[in-house]
């Protein structure tokens, strides 16, 4: 390999340096980003490929994130790795080698990999120390994502049916059967007077109220969550089955063989996320491809197409 160059020459593109200086000022900005080079140069090696060969200045369907905090590489646990990339798309293979201070993604599609490398760029600490999301050139060897499931545990229980609909997962026994006795208690205890008729079902609102004429959620704050359901919120979120701290809730109530029309829900509405929690009753959800002709069927956390 060759010698790396110096200064803003380091294989690291344009715009990475531009965020760098913006997350930590100028001067700083410019330290990190020879840091960060110095980094690729340690993966480089470790990988045996030639200098300046692992980032790519252009998209590409490969992310590599790299660990830029200080001290000894500890490695990205693998199963995490996964979990991530999953909820982006459909992955082909993940390299994560023990203590390296790197891992690599391949995606079916770039616009996968596009939307994990900002995913990343955007929430840079979510494996717990800071990391930079970087396009690569190549796939560098790894192995099937399915690979590192294994085994199961507690908080593996979601199913991911990432390979059939990109960024869908589904968690089986969300709740136990105490807690849904609870949660349909506490929405029961609020009467008729909560519930607006629609015409496939009724609704009710917390947090937020859902306008449905203007399809946004108003901006006057309506019932607070019960604490029934805020403790089951900060569950999810604590196991990282969420993302975010949920602030608007409806509760949609079916009747028996009902059900609701194909739709869009509302994206702009809302933020990145949108859960669901099925009570009562199995749910049966078909998603449709909005550009082909494929719909996949999504039943007690099977999957078929």
């Amino acid at each position: 390999a060759t010698a790396p160059p110096s200064g803003d020459a380091c294989p690291i593109p344009h715009d990475v340096w531009s965020l760098l200086r913006e997350w930590f000022g100028r001067k700083s900005g410019s330290n990190r980003g020879r840091f960060l080079s110095r980094k690729i140069e340690v993966a480089e090696r470790r990988l045996g490929i030639p200098y300046g060969s692992l980032v790519s200045p252009e998209s590409s369907r490969f992310l590599v994130g790299v660990d830029m905090d200080s001290g000894p590489a500890v490695g990205f646990p693998r199963e995490r790795v996964v979990r991530f990339a999953e909820k982006h798309g459909p992955v082909e293979a993940v390299r994560c080698d023990p203590g390296a201070n790197f891992f690599i993604c391949s995606f079916s599609a770039q616009i996968h990999c596009e939307a994990a490398v900002h995913d990343l760029r955007a929430n840079p600490r979510i494996f717990d120390r800071l990391c930079m999301g970087l396009f690569a050139r190549d796939a560098h060897g790894g192995a099937s994502a399915s690979d590192a499931r294994t085994t199961s545990t507690d908080d593996e229980d979601a199913i991911s049916a990432a390979r059939l609909v990109p960024g869908l997962r589904i968690y089986l026994d969300a709740v136990s059967a105490d807690e849904e006795r609870k949660i349909l208690e506490e929405i029961d205890r609020g009467g008729d007077s909560l519930w607006k008729k629609l015409r496939f079902r009724r609704v009710c609102h917390y947090g937020f109220p859902f306008n449905y004429q203007t399809r946004r959620a108003d901006e006057s704050p309506c019932i607070a969550f019960p604490p029934v359901i805020s403790e089951l919120c900060d569950r999810f979120l604590a196991e990282k089955k969420i993302s975010e701290k949920v602030d608007q809730l409806t509760v949609n109530d079916y009747s028996p063989g009902g059900g609701i029309p194909a739709h869009v829900d509302t994206v702009d509405a809302f933020g990145a996320e949108i859960s669901s929690l099925s009570l009562h009753g199995d749910v049966v959800m078909d998603f449709t491809h909005p550009d082909r002709n494929e719909t996949v069927r999504i039943q007690e956390g099977k999957t078929t197409k």
